[in-house]
């Protein structure tokens, strides 16, 4: 005997369903959020820092990583070429003002210079920069880190 299922759109949903749809709802967002809060993603020119409850736990190659979604972080260094400037100019190079570097002479006579270096973070001392830097001291990293 064949089974009718009978579709009709006056009747309505039962408040209890409809609580229950709405949990279920709730909970597949928070997973997915906590689900895609756990990978991140190192750029090629970057190296990554990763910190898990305030503490260093190793440096993150270029590429798709999985950290803890609490209490996990990485902090980002790039690791292309840069460039900073000093220049006797007020209006140019990294900062206002004059910031070119006071020289002397093989007479003695003092004058000041323009320079321009070329830089870039060696890879295998990223967390010995990181330590150093003042966002962490001591290994133990108290700040709120953006990834």
């Amino acid at each position: 005997m064949a089974r009718t299922i009978d579709i009709d759109p006056r009747k309505k949903i039962r408040p209890r369903r409809l609580g229950a749809i709405a949990v279920f709802v709730a909970g597949v967002i928070i997973a997915l959020n906590l689900l895609s809060s756990a990978f991140v993603s190192v750029d090629a020119n970057e190296v990554g820092v990763k910190i898990v409850r305030g503490h260093v736990q190793g440096t993150l190659s270029p590429g798709w990583h999985l950290i803890s979604p609490i209490g996990g972080k990485v902090v980002k260094f790039s690791t292309r070429i840069q460039q900073t400037s000093m220049l006797r100019v007020a209006n140019e190079g990294d900062r206002a003002g004059d910031d070119s570097i006071e020289v002397a002479s093989s007479e003695g006579a003092r004058m000041n210079v323009d320079v321009t270096i070329n830089y870039r973070l060696d890879k295998t001392r990223t967390i010995d920069r990181f330590r150093a830097s003042s966002i962490c001291a001591n290994g133990s990293c108290d700040r709120a880190f953006d990834r």
